[in-house]
Order: structure tokens, then sequence, then C-alpha cells
């Protein structure tokens, strides 16, 4: 929903951006609201509240609220909160997790079985799996290929950018 809101964003009336952003800072207390309730509260018209959920694609208020309230109820965070230098150790824990859990939640609900299915036949298949990462990047894929190479399948990793063309080239 986040990311939705965030797509369409520069492209709303001055009015739509208002109510996007009294729907990212009030979150899941807006699934309680009628729509004159909000209206009022937003500070907007029931025909903008209207126009905002057919730019996010919605059929109307209703159909908005019905999914805003399954991402909440999916406990994917709604706002992403940026990390201030006055925010205290366990407040910057808590942005970095909900950013992590809303970015991971955000990727499995794009992706169809169809699609994972898909990816782990062309893997399988493969004649040999290719990892490349530069810098701390070539750690990680150092580590990927030792954890695909424990499945038994033909894995190598390279960190330099120089042997990333060679090997991508053959």
């Amino acid at each position: 929903m986040r990311d939705r809101i965030l797509a369409v964003y520069d492209s709303l009336r001055p009015s739509e951006r208002r109510l996007a952003d009294y729907v990212a800072r009030h979150g899941a207390s807006v699934i309680r609201l009628s729509m004159p309730e909000l209206a009022r509260l937003a500070g907007v018209s029931q025909p903008t509240i209207a126009r905002f959920c057919a730019a996010l694609g919605y059929d109307g208020f209703r159909e908005f609220k019905l999914q805003f309230a399954q991402t909440v109820g999916a406990g994917t965070p709604f706002v992403h909160q940026d990390v201030n230098p006055q925010d205290r150790p366990a407040d910057i824990a808590g942005k970095v997790f909900d950013r992590t859990i809303a970015t991971l939640m955000s990727v499995r609900n794009a992706l169809s079985a169809d699609q994972i299915e898909h990816g782990i036949a062309l893997l399988a298949g493969a004649r040999r799996i290719e990892f490349y990462g530069c810098g701390n990047s070539g750690i990680v894929a150092l580590d990927i290929q030792h954890k695909f190479f424990r499945l038994g399948m033909p894995t190598v990793a390279y960190s330099d950018p120089h042997v990333f063309s060679m090997s991508a080239a053959l």
C-alpha cells in the first residue's frame, strides 16, 4: 500500500497529497473512519478521497480501506520513518527493523508462486551459477556461493570487476 501511494504521490493533486500525508501519519486509525470523518480530519473533500482511491487503482473508499486493513493486519509497517540524530538507540533499531520487514513483505507480496517456481527451475537447470560482488558485496557473493555449493550446485563467486566482464562474456 505504501509503495502504491509513493508511486503516484508526485502525480497527485495538492489536496490528494494532503490526504496521502494524513494516511501516512495516522496509519491504522484511518481504517475506522467513515469517508465524511476522514474528509473532515484530513481537511479535504469527499470527492478528493474518491479521486485518491481511484489514483491508487481502487474502485472506491471501501476497497481502499479493505486493502489498507490487510496491509496493517499483515503486520507490515505502513510508514517509513527516517532515522534522526536525536533518536534513541532503541528507536533507531525499531525504525531499521520496520523498514526491513516492510521491504521483505513488499517483495513477498510482489512475487507469485509461478515466478518462484520458474526461478528455481532455471537455477536447477543451469550449467553453472555465477555470483558477483564488489567490496563488501564480494563477501556476500562468496557466502551464497558456499550455500549453493553445499546443495551440490555448480557455482562460482567473483569479486574482481575485470573477472566479472570476462566471465559474463563467456
